[in-house]
């Protein structure tokens, strides 16, 4: 399956088991597929949170909120991703290939952004979406709790200490 094969039936599927058994989704390794059906699952995820998003905040600058909306949707995945995959490498030295720990946040991420839209659920969807990374890094990536703990917090304060220094140049 493609990028622009993605199916919505497919979609779905993926949501849903996501939603109803994550433990036995990640467990299977369905989040190890191609980079195109990854990248074509978070798209699809961006795209709703964005029209989502837009919806609520209407202003005089919608492309403008289009635009950073959908940027920092696949961005913030992106660069979790690379965070996560750095710290598991410097601590633990474990290496599960970066396409399969994409997929895992790709997915996870991906689902929670069909809701992260709507006001105040920040506090209900972020950490739903980092337990959902920590289930497919244990069930998944076959990582021990306690690691799989590690790269969460990690990844959250590598992500607070980027956005933090950006900050500073804005």
């Amino acid at each position: 399956m493609s990028l622009y094969r993605v199916s919505i039936g497919g979609y779905f599927k993926t949501v849903t088991s996501i939603l109803g058994e994550p433990r036995r989704y990640f467990c299977e390794g369905r989040d190890d597929t191609s980079i195109n059906t990854t990248l074509g699952f978070l798209i699809v995820s961006a795209v709703v949170y964005t029209i989502g998003f837009s919806t609520v905040n209407l202003s005089s600058g919608l492309l403008k909120n289009v635009m950073i909306s959908f940027i920092n949707a696949v961005g913030m995945v992106i660069i979790s991703s690379i965070f996560s995959y750095l710290t598991m490498a410097m601590i633990f030295g474990r290496h599960i290939s970066f396409r399969r720990l994409f997929g895992i946040f790709a997915r996870a991420s991906g689902t929670t952004m069909l809701v992260s839209w709507i006001p105040s659920f920040i506090f209900l969807t972020e950490p739903w979406k980092w337990w959902l990374i920590w289930v497919g890094l244990t069930s998944g990536a076959s990582l021990r709790w306690y690691q799989a703990t590690v790269i969460v917090l990690m990844s959250i304060f590598w992500v607070i200490i980027f956005f933090y220094s950006l900050l500073a140049i804005i």
